[in-house]
């Protein structure tokens, strides 16, 4: 329930798993050391993540790679004409990169923010 309520989750439940080691009287002194070793590395990682949710793509970033890739695609048939030549398969095959591309393109937008 507290951690429920807590406006930082993970740091709360790493405070009561700490608090409960430290305090049970079941657990040796080198079994707490280890579970202080490896709450230590679950906090670090806690850092680590908060650390990239809390730091934004650059919007100039997304934009860039939206254009250059419209761009490449409106390009595309001049760069396939000499393979296709004069044929009605060119509108197809355009077609198919560019969905498929800006398919990519869109899923890295959305894990840009992976959390």
């Amino acid at each position: 329930e507290r951690i429920m309520s807590s406006p930082v989750r993970p740091v709360q439940a790493l405070a009561d798993i700490t608090r409960i080691v430290r305090r049970s009287q079941e657990i040796d002194g080198s079994t707490k050391a280890r579970f202080d070793l490896h709450l230590d590395e679950l906090t670090s990682a806690w850092v680590a993540c908060d650390r990239l949710h809390k730091m934004p793509v650059p919007l100039v970033y997304t934009r860039h790679t939206g254009r250059f890739l419209a761009l490449w695609i409106l390009l595309l048939p001049f760069a396939l004409v000499k393979e296709l030549g004069d044929s009605f398969l060119m509108v197809p095959v355009c077609s198919l990169v560019g969905v498929f591309f800006f398919g990519i393109e869109e899923l890295g937008v959305q894990i840009e923010e992976p959390f």
